[in-house]
């Protein structure tokens, strides 16, 4: 972009937007008083049995939420000729699950994400939308299968 634009340097030299990169998930499994965390990469399924807490979080790339920069206050018609700000992408999460389980989140509420495996045991998925405020978004999903032997 030429200089003539009057876009400031900070702004052409900036990182191009991107959606946010999930990595993998953390997901801690309570059982009684038996707490375990286990590192689980994308595709791959987490057994569970019956009572299970479980509290998944996703595992994001570093620059997940971006820095970027806004001209705050232009003149009419002149962009860039306000006050150049530096801002940090907020990320918002939108969770499901392909079966019924004891999930009952805060509104806006964000990770780790806590619900206990019901009575009857069956293959569940769990969706996990992650919007940044550019919009970014990348779409994810968690397998949870019944332990073998449980």
């Amino acid at each position: 972009m030429p200089e003539e634009a009057g876009v400031p340097k900070e702004v052409r030299d900036e990182q191009a937007d991107t959606n946010p990169t999930v990595l993998g998930f953390t997901v801690t499994r309570e059982r009684g008083d038996l707490r375990e965390e286990l590192v689980i990469d994308l595709g791959d399924p987490v057994p569970v049995r019956r009572g299970d807490r479980l509290h998944v979080e996703p595992r994001l790339a570093a620059d997940a939420a971006q820095e970027y920069w806004v001209s705050v206050g232009d003149l009419p018609n002149m962009p860039w000729s306000g006050t150049l700000e530096q801002r940090v992408e907020e990320l918002r999460y939108e969770v499901l699950f392909s079966e019924p389980v004891i999930y009952d989140p805060e509104y806006g509420q964000g990770p780790p994400f806590t619900f206990v495996v019901p009575h009857d045991v069956v293959p569940t998925t769990m969706w996990i939308d992650v919007l940044d405020d550019r919009q970014g978004q990348a779409f994810v999903e968690l397998q949870f299968v019944p332990e073998a032997g449980a």
